[in-house]
């Protein structure tokens, strides 16, 4: 996983990409698609809380 210079942090696509991350996901049942629906409602509820 390899982050930009300019972030502190790695980007959600990143993280989602990290095979480790994948084996976690599975280990709990989860899917990365699981995880983007759950970061995508946060956004809108984010969004429409912010307007």
């Amino acid at each position: 996983m390899s982050m930009e210079l300019n972030q502190k942090e790695p980007a959600l696509r990143e993280i989602l990409e990290d095979p480790i991350i994948h084996a976690v996901l599975k280990r709990d049942g989860l899917t990365v698609e699981d995880v983007r629906k759950v970061v995508s409602s946060y956004q809108r509820t984010a969004k429409k809380a912010s307007n």
